[in-house]
């Protein structure tokens, strides 16, 4: 299941082009890709896409979902209010398919808004660990990722917060070693999607990772953006 679903997460990363014998100095979020009939676009944090479009207007540095190049300036993007904390990039239709060709899945839903939670809902978080990022040439990062799996304590307007289960390890983990803190930024606009048994496992996008907070004793909540002013067409209702 966890293999599958983290398809749908998206790194997205931005920073200036790497330079032969240098370290390569790179922004490192997470995203998801979703696709209407009324358009298609990248979901990710406020705080993520906020700076990666200063980073793009002021230096020229580029920014990518997966390999692919997106076009970052103010009228391709939709920002909520910063209490919301979320931000679409719109997508071209020729993209959508390169996405796919890197092995991401698109997400494409059968309903919009997304459906209401209830208290205990198993949701499933994807996204890449600031930490766990590694060079291995002088032009290429590694950006393993992970999945967690969470239950539903609180939720409202704007956002909802899950513990996470200590019980559930994806092959991730296992190969890389549990999150630390601060790898946790990595994850940041990573896809929420919500985990039920009807009649079939399904999966559906209900919220973007925008902030963790520490319980103490290894246990974490992590709180999500709830995408309901998202409308199909990428823009957000402030």
């Amino acid at each position: 299941m966890h293999r599958e679903f983290f398809r749908y997460a998206i790194p997205l990363t931005f920073g200036p082009p790497p330079t032969v014998g240098e370290d390569i100095s790179l922004h490192v979020a997470s995203c998801v890709a979703v696709q209407f009939a009324e358009g298609q676009f990248l979901i990710s944090a406020r705080h993520v896409v906020e700076p990666a479009l200063a980073a793009v207007t002021t230096t020229g540095h580029d920014c990518l979902a997966g390999n692919v190049k997106l076009n970052l300036t103010p009228g391709e993007i939709s920002l909520s209010a910063d209490a919301l904390d979320v931000a679409t990039i719109r997508l071209h239709p020729e993209q959508i398919p390169a996405i796919e060709q890197d092995g991401y899945l698109i997400m494409r839903p059968g309903e919009w808004p997304p459906p209401s939670l209830a208290p205990m809902d198993p949701i499933l978080v994807a996204g890449f660990p600031g930490n766990w990022r590694r060079q291995i040439a002088w032009d290429t990062m590694d950006l393993p990722g992970t999945t967690k799996l969470g239950l539903v304590q609180t939720f409202g307007e704007r956002e909802f917060a899950c513990q996470l289960d200590p019980a559930f390890v994806d092959q991730y983990t296992v190969e890389q070693g549990e999150l630390s803190e601060d790898s946790l930024p990595g994850m940041s606009g990573g896809p929420a999607l919500l985990v039920r048994h009807e009649l079939v496992l399904t999966a559906r996008l209900c919220g973007i990772l925008k902030q963790a907070w520490s319980l103490g004793d290894g246990n974490r909540l992590l709180y999500f953006a709830r995408l309901d002013k998202v409308a199909k067409d990428g823009t957000i209702a402030n």
